[in-house]
């Protein structure tokens, strides 16, 4: 009777479709980056942007990149502001860290149906020292960018 209580009941648990398999949270496969926007007066923000969001979903192993015409979603965007001001002053009142910081309008639409899935606004600061390239911290900025859109894009399903 022993058994028979654990043949019924792993055949319950069979029938029932227990699994340990995590589910994937990526519900769209085919992702297409749109034109994304610089309204602000830093020249090439928009280039940055896109390259780091193609870097980092091509690292997605179920995203694949794909033109326009065959994606599922579409994400595109405004890069609203961008503010580089002093952040740290050292004792002789010089900057010792710059503070930059960079807003954006992100929406995410899937193409046939034309509905938007989402639309954020994100804003990303980082204070990067004096010595350091602008362009090298833009780009560190880009990436926490581009994984809070992710996060947020991925966190809703």
């Amino acid at each position: 009777m022993k058994y028979f209580s654990l043949l019924f009941f792993g055949i319950i648990i069979l029938k029932c479709g227990y699994t340990t398999k995590i589910p994937s949270p990526v519900v769209y496969k085919k992702i297409a980056f749109s034109f994304f926007e610089n309204k602000t007066l830093k020249p090439m923000l928009e280039v940055i942007l896109t390259e780091e969001l193609e870097n980092y979903f091509k690292g997605i192993p179920p995203i694949k990149l794909v033109s326009l015409e065959e994606a599922e979603l579409v994400i595109s965007g405004v890069i609203e502001n961008y503010e580089k001001k002093p952040a740290v002053y050292d004792a002789f009142q010089n900057v010792s860290q710059w503070q930059i910081v960079i807003s954006c309008h992100i929406k995410g639409k899937e193409k046939d149906t034309e509905r938007i899935i989402f639309d954020s606004f994100i804003n990303q600061s980082l204070n990067y020292p004096v010595e350091e390239d602008e362009e090298k911290a833009i780009r560190e900025l880009m990436k926490k960018i581009t994984n809070e859109i992710y996060r947020q894009l991925f966190s809703q399903w």
